[in-house]
């Protein structure tokens, strides 16, 4: 079970990753952030784009250390079945989902246009099963 946990855990790493190469190379603003300022009729100024474009550079330096801490810990002391490595990936990824699960979800009810909510909880889930079948070990 414990190699199972890994591979959730380290799948949960990949998708932070892939979504921290998207906030820190993708365009300013993202496709839904644009399809919502379009559904007002607004366009962003160029120091607004600036101001943008820092806010998804910095959250994309975020999930990558998210990303990189749950591999690093799950190949090192999660894999030697360390209780405290195991609650750390949980916590850490949890935490951070948390935010991007509520607020896109709600934005989407309210806006119509799709956000990336289902991934924060596709991550939140892998890590969820991750921890528990690290504990069947």
């Amino acid at each position: 079970m414990l190699i199972a946990a890994i591979i959730c855990n380290c799948l949960a790493a990949v998708l932070f990753i892939v979504a921290a190469m998207k906030y820190g190379m993708g365009p300013v603003p993202l496709n839904y952030h644009k399809l919502i300022l379009e559904k007002e009729r607004t366009a962003l100024t160029p120091y607004q784009s600036m101001i943008l474009r820092g806010l998804y550079r910095a959250l994309a330096g975020a999930l990558l250390a998210i990303g990189l801490l749950i591999i690093a810990l799950s190949l090192g002391p999660v894999r030697e079945g360390e209780l405290w490595a195991e609650v750390a990936v949980l916590l850490s990824g949890g935490a951070f989902v948390s935010g991007s699960y509520l607020t896109p979800r709600r934005v989407e009810e309210e806006t119509g246009v799709q956000t990336p909510w289902r991934l924060a909880l596709l991550m939140v889930g892998l890590l969820g099963i991750g921890f528990v079948l690290a504990q069947l070990n």
